[in-house]
């Protein structure tokens, strides 16, 4: 599994995570998770062979402190190209996003540049109110920052 994690360039604070698509995998049984325990979202990829149960649970209402909203993106197909932004609307960095890959950004900011039609799920903590967003940068060009990788 490709995982890059995106951090401050001086800093070193922890931006984003970008999870490149799984190959297909004939595992016939394995977990592997491609973030850090210490993260705040964890991403886990799991192999299981058919007929194998899982007994029923539930997870603990275990309380935890997060600050600000994180954000997962699955693109299911296309190409975006996401730029990356610190706590201070300053650019960072530029990643593309195709078909399979997740994305994660747990600070700072982002603007997405979609290169071709693109269908992808977000996930992000709740409740989620237009007043938790703020944008800045309104002359930045994506375009001058594409990064086609």
């Amino acid at each position: 599994m490709l995982t890059e994690n995106i951090f401050h360039p001086t800093t070193e604070r922890l931006l984003a995570t970008h999870i490149f698509a799984m190959p297909n995998d004939n595992a016939k049984s394995k977990t592997e998770f491609v973030t850090d325990n210490s993260h705040s979202i964890q991403v886990g990829i799991l192999h299981r062979p058919a007929g194998t149960l899982i007994n029923a649970h539930q997870h603990l209402p275990v309380q935890k402190v997060v600050t600000g909203t994180q954000e997962v993106l699955i693109v299911k197909a296309g190409h975006i190209v996401v730029d990356i932004f610190d706590e201070n609307g300053v650019f960072v960095s530029a990643r593309a996003l195709r078909t399979g890959d997740v994305y994660i950004q747990y600070s700072g900011g982002h603007a997405f540049n979609f290169i071709t039609d693109v269908q992808f799920i977000e996930l992000k903590q709740g409740p989620y109110t237009p007043a938790d967003k703020v944008y800045f940068n309104a002359d930045f060009d994506p375009r001058k920052h594409e990064q086609t990788k």
